[in-house]
C-alpha cells in the first residue's frame, strides 16, 4: 500500500507500509563503547541480532559511501538524529546506518567525512539490504522490534529535505503502531 505524504518544497514523501514480518538479521557488535550502550547492547558480546535493540522502534539509513544522494542527505540525517534527542525520543527511536555494498573501512570513512553521530554497520555482501529490499540509497526503514516479530513501520526511499517534518512522519507512523 503506497500512501503518498506532502512534504516541503513540493516533494512528496512516498512511505510504503510493509506488514509483513522480516528476518531478525544478525550485526556485528560497534567498536564504540558509547554505540553499544546507546543501543543498550551486552558488551560481552561480538555479534548481536536487531531485536536486541532496546528500543519499541528502530530507524534504519541504507546508504552506500558512494551514493551522492547519502553524502547530501548527511546533515539533514544528522538533524534528525539531534532532534529524536532534543524531543526525549531516544528511548523509543534509535537510528542505526546500514553502508549496502560498503566494507567496515568504508562505512568508517562515511561516518567520519559526515561526523554521523550514530552506529553504522558495513553490508558488504548486501544480505541486510536484500532482507530489507533496498532498490537505491538512501532509503530508510523504521521497523518495530517489540514483541515476536521484527516487521516494518514504514519505509522512505530517497533523500529528505526537512528533519522535523520527517520526524514528524515517523511520529505518526509510530502512534498509529502505538509505539
Amino acid at each position: 500500500m503506497a500512501v503518498v505524504l506532502n512534504g516541503c518544497a513540493g516533494v512528496d514523501y512516498s512511505v510504503r507500509k510493509d506488514v509483513r514480518p522480516i528476518i531478525n538479521f544478525t550485526l556485528s557488535m560497534p567498536d564504540k563503547s558509547s554505540e553499544i550502550d546507546y543501543l543498550g547492547l551486552d558488551k560481552n558480546s561480538r555479534f548481536f541480532k536487531l531485536s536486541q535493540i532496546d528500543s519499541p522502534a528502530v530507524l534504519i539509513e541504507v546508504f552506500s559511501m558512494y551514493c551522492i544522494y547519502c553524502q547530501q542527505a548527511a546533515p539533514q540525517v544528522n538533524e534528525l538524529y539531534r532532534l529524536i534527542g532534543k524531543n526525549g525520543l531516544t528511548d523509543k527511536i534509535k537510528v542505526i546506518g546500514i553502508g549496502t555494498g560498503n566494507s567496515h573501512q568504508e562505512a568508517e570513512i562515511f561516518k567520519d567525512k559526515f561526523a554521523v553521530p550514530f552506529p553504522l554497520f558495513p553490508d558488504f555482501r548486501e544480505g541486510v539490504s536484500t532482507v530489507l529490499k533496498v532498490n537505491s540509497t538512501p532509503t530508510f526503514v523504521l521497523l518495530s522490534v517489540r514483541g515476536r516479530y521484527i516487521r516494518t513501520i514504514c519505509r522512505y526511499e530517497g533523500k529528505f529535505f526537512n528533519a522535523e517534518q520527517f520526524l514528524g512522519e515517523i511520529n505518526r507512523a509510530m502512534a498509529k503502531e502505538k509505539l
